[in-house]
């Protein structure tokens, strides 16, 4: 039986029927097969989640007499993944995904079961049916494809849930206090390893790679490159106080740390010791002395000092990330929008009490949805006169900027979609 289509099934089934997250399990399973199988591996897995609502679609025309949900969880995701092959991975064989999914049906039913998938996938080759509706087609929640079409017209809905169906990229920031940017890249060359460069000169697209990259360890962190945009536009200066309020597994909090050049007094907060723990790991290795964590709950304030600069990236519904997480879309629910944005808002308010007198509060998230952007924005600015919006003068943030706003196009710029807001307390 291949090894690698049964771990896809193990693992789907915790996250399409469990609460499992996909970037968690993936890598305990990757590590127990071959190099050779593990991209495989991911593709599987990764295609089939984003896929599911079209795979659950097509599945159940030929389901006669049963409804999908009648189907225990590890056969409906054997039926998943077979669909998902058939579907669109034209360079397996037909009857190689058939065979295998027959195969794996009886390994987790029985003979009948196994015949049942057999019928269900032999029509599935044959006829591949391909449904009308859009949100069907590109596997998105109905409400979210008619909540997109309706903030950005239908033609932008529809590119957003293309791109969000394709495969995510991969990108690095330098750590130009151990390397120079060129000396990094002639390793990255030496190990066969092949980059684009970015209008960062630190950052880097990362292509064809394996466990070799981890020869480099240090001298890089794994970062978004819109995640990268969110801590320029805070534009810390150096020798100050910095507040990063939500701040682990600590991304954004090394990047200002490289940025100010390791001199100033990062104070990195989270709720999850568990997380701190992370970031102090990466702070560690990449060679930082600015950052100092603390564990706690930004609602109950546990900071007293003013910062010159504070650092918000809230928590967010996430639908600017759903190429990287695409079990969000399946998670997610309609009313979540709202709670997310008061909850955003009563954060933000806890984080303006920490900004100094002419010190800048940025506010950010990786969400599509207005409410949660500048909604939040203009609700905590109606509230607070004595904030504004500050816009941020900075080059090398091009097309990023949008007046005062950040806005990362992720389609565009082949990353997370992403949000900002520069806001500074006005003197007194």
């Amino acid at each position: 039986m291949d090894k690698t289509r049964l771990f896809a099934v193990l693992i789907l089934k915790e996250v399409l029927d469990g609460s499992r997250w996909s970037n968690k399990l993936l890598p305990e399973f990757r590590n127990r097969l071959p190099r050779a199988e593990r991209g495989r591996l991911t593709e599987l897995v990764m295609g089939t989640i984003k896929m599911k609502l079209r795979l659950d679609w097509t599945i159940e025309r030929y389901l006669r007499g049963y409804k999908l949900s009648d189907l225990t969880p590890l056969i409906r995701n054997v039926l998943r993944l077979a669909t998902y092959e058939l579907l669109f991975l034209e360079r397996v064989p037909e009857y190689a995904s058939v065979k295998e999914g027959v195969n794996l049906a009886r390994r987790f039913g029985h003979s009948g079961v196994a015949s049942l998938a057999n019928a269900v996938l032999r029509k599935i080759a044959a006829v591949k049916p391909a449904p009308k509706e859009p949100w069907i087609l590109l596997s998105h929640p109905e409400w979210l494809y008619r909540k997109w079409a309706s903030a950005y017209g239908r033609e932008k809905a529809l590119s957003i849930m293309e791109d969000n169906n394709g495969p995510s990229s991969f990108y690095i920031r330098i750590n130009t206090r151990r390397i120079a940017p060129e000396d990094f890249k002639a390793k990255l060359s030496s190990l066969g390893i092949t980059y684009e460069e970015t209008q960062f000169e630190e950052t880097l697209r990362i292509f064809f790679f394996g466990e070799e990259l981890g020869e480099l360890r240090g001298l890089f962190t794994v970062q978004d490159l819109s995640s990268q945009a969110v801590s320029r536009f805070l534009a810390p200066e150096k020798k100050g106080v910095i507040y990063d309020l939500a701040a682990a597994p600590g991304g954004k909090t090394t990047h200002i740390a490289e940025i100010i050049d390791d001199e100033g007094a990062i104070i990195a907060l989270d709720r999850y010791r568990s997380r701190i723990k992370i970031l102090m790991r990466r702070s560690i290795e990449l060679g930082h002395s600015s950052i100092f964590p603390v564990v706690g709950d930004l609602l109950e304030l546990p900071l007293k000092a003013s910062a010159d600069f504070v650092l918000l990236d809230a928590p967010c519904s996430g639908t600017g990330t759903l190429k990287r997480h695409p079990e969000i879309r399946w998670r997610l629910k309609p009313e979540d929008i709202g709670k997310f944005a008061r909850y955003q808002l009563r954060l933000l308010e806890k984080a303006s009490l920490l900004v100094k007198d002419g010190g800048i509060l940025v506010y950010s998230t990786c969400t599509l949805e207005p409410e949660e952007n500048e909604g939040v924005v203009e609700d905590f600015l109606r509230k607070n006169p004595g904030f504004e919006l500050a816009v941020a003068e900075r080059s090398e943030l091009g097309d990023f900027l949008d007046g005062p706003y950040l806005r990362v196009n992720g389609v565009v710029n082949k990353s997370d979609w992403t949000f900002a807001a520069r806001l500074r307390r006005k003197s007194s």
